[in-house]
């Protein structure tokens, strides 16, 4: 049955499965003013229910008909089940221009948990969505509530919530307090720091295979394939750093003996780098033979796998062994340097600038003392100008960044001061603030150059495409009125559904030049 009739506020309840939770604002003013003008233009649906009625959608409109005392409001009227009004409910709601992203999932939620995830692709047809842009927004709900509640009133954005959910679960609450302490990074921001620690799935010791990682959520190249683009790596890595180590830790421990640093050194047992400090050892270079079987004698290695001390004593109190100079706590200071070091390094501490000084800026000498200097303080520049460097080998400190540095000819150091500037530049840390003047110092211009892409609208909401569509007047041109009509067939932009949204704007050969939302071209001060 669907009817339409005019019905009593007092004879309708709301339905306690709507996620809208917002109802107030300018725009619910203007709706009230325009309802006591000329009355509800649209019908909400409702439902008989307990001799009265059940809203199934549109309480904007009936709590503004409240708040205009009009006293009935026109319905229609269906014989619905709770599934059949949940999936009215559900759509009316998503194809509303004011529904919050946080409201938005919520609806995804509370649909999916009545009908099943296996409907989420009916849905996503209905809505014009990728059904994984469906999981995506369901999967933040399970993020802590304090997140949730930041986000719900605007402080993080919803890139936030999806990078967060690449960490442990009982570590997102603590890291985010952490990073958004003294300022909101950018979502690219808080994707490069999570990017840094993960843990490449190739320097894995352990067996992949029999851990499940092939399939496990953590693995960027699944989290690619469930989740979108935005989670794929270039290489495959574990994004539960705390899974990959436990695992990493026990697989060395388990098959230490029969290791080749292991048998290489003769050490009975390791440690790892990251779990020691400098004072707790001493290296030595040549293990006595009650070394070989001593409970403190360790080789210490990287959690990658590399090797950090080749023999070690933990002992502080062992006189065994020959080694360097102790490291070990509350021993004795490390010697001072010989007579022919000592002086050495005062003449070049006076002769190196006066030696700089005298040669031009641009001199082959100059810049290589450049590119050393820089790559020695930054590691992302010596990954630019060395991509097959490691972080724990492939180069050993500043003198042998110079051995490669100084068979560089001149335009290869050019080329090279180039990468490894631009690597420092975009790195999280450079900041956003710097990062845009370098911008304005090389040339660009946001307003100019700038240009709205398909990328772009895919994170955005149907409300928000249609905001900006209208504030720009692309909707208005006439191209966009024929591709309208005549190619996507829809009465208004505000009946497309996302994807036709999206090709109206990109493929209905309005000029775009120009056009660039204040998001882009607003330099946030911190």
């Amino acid at each position: 049955m669907k009817e339409l009739r005019t019905i009593p506020l007092a004879d309708i309840v709301a339905n306690p499965h709507n996620p809208r939770e917002n109802f107030s604002g300018r725009g619910f003013d203007e709706l009230v003013a325009s309802i006591r003008k000329q009355g509800v233009v649209e019908p909400v649906i409702v439902r008989p229910m307990n001799g009265g009625f059940e809203l199934v959608a549109g309480e904007r409109r009936l709590r503004a008909s409240r708040e205009a005392e009009t006293g009935t409001i026109p319905a229609v009227v269906q014989d619905l089940t709770d599934e059949e009004a949940l999936d009215v409910m559900t759509v009316e709601n998503l194809h509303r221009e004011d529904l919050s992203e946080y409201e938005e999932a919520k609806n995804f939620k509370e649909y999916i948990q009545v009908r099943g995830e296996e409907e989420i692709p009916s849905l996503a047809e209905r809505i014009g969505v990728d059904p994984r842009y469906v999981r995506r927004r369901v999967r933040v709900l399970t993020l802590p509530h304090e997140i949730l509640k930041a986000w719900e009133e605007g402080a993080l954005v919803y890139g936030h919530l999806e990078q967060l959910l690449r960490l442990d679960p009982g570590e997102v609450l603590e890291f985010a307090i952490e990073i958004f302490r003294q300022r909101i990074p950018s979502v690219n921001e808080l994707r490069m720091m999570l990017n840094n620690r993960s843990k490449p799935l190739a320097r894995a010791a352990f067996n992949r295979k029999k851990a499940g990682c092939g399939k496990c959520n953590h693995n960027s190249a699944v989290q690619g394939s469930l989740f979108g683009d935005d989670f794929k790596m270039d290489k495959a890595s574990c994004l539960l750093p705390s899974c990959f180590i436990e695992k990493q830790r026990k697989h060395f421990l388990d098959h230490w003996p029969s290791m080749k640093y292991a048998k290489e050194y003769k050490t009975p047992a390791v440690r790892f780098a990251d779990e020691v400090d400098w004072g707790e050892y001493r290296s030595l270079y040549t293990p006595s033979a009650k070394c070989l079987t001593c409970e403190h004698f360790f080789t210490i290695i990287r959690l990658d796998g590399g090797l950090f001390v080749p023999r070690a004593c933990f002992n502080p109190k062992c006189k065994e062994g020959k080694g360097q100079d102790s490291h070990l706590s509350g021993s004795s200071p490390k010697k001072t340097p010989g007579h022919g070091e000592l002086f050495r390094e005062a003449f070049y501490a006076e002769r190196i600038p006066s030696l700089a000084a005298d040669l031009p800026p641009d001199d082959l000498k100059v810049l290589r003392l450049t590119l050393v200097s820089l790559m020695h303080c930054n590691f992302n520049a010596v990954k630019a100008v060395l991509p097959a460097a490691q972080r724990y080998g492939g180069y050993d400190g500043a003198a042998s960044l110079w051995e490669i540095v100084e068979k560089m000819d001149l335009a290869e150091v050019k080329e090279a001061l180039r990468k490894a500037s631009l690597a420092v530049t975009l790195q999280p840390d450079f900041g956003p603030s710097a990062r845009h003047r370098v911008a304005s110092h090389l040339g660009v211009d946001l307003q100019r150059d700038w240009t709205i892409h398909e990328e772009y609208l895919k994170k955005k909401t149907i409300k928000e495409i249609l905001s900006l569509g209208h504030e720009f007047g692309i909707f208005e041109d006439e191209k966009a009125k024929a591709f309208l009509q005549g190619t996507i067939k829809a009465k208004s932009p505000a009946h497309c559904k996302k994807t036709d949204l999206i090709r109206l704007v990109l493929e209905s050969g309005v000029n775009l030049a120009g056009k660039v939302p204040k998001e882009i071209l607003e330099e946030k001060k911190n």
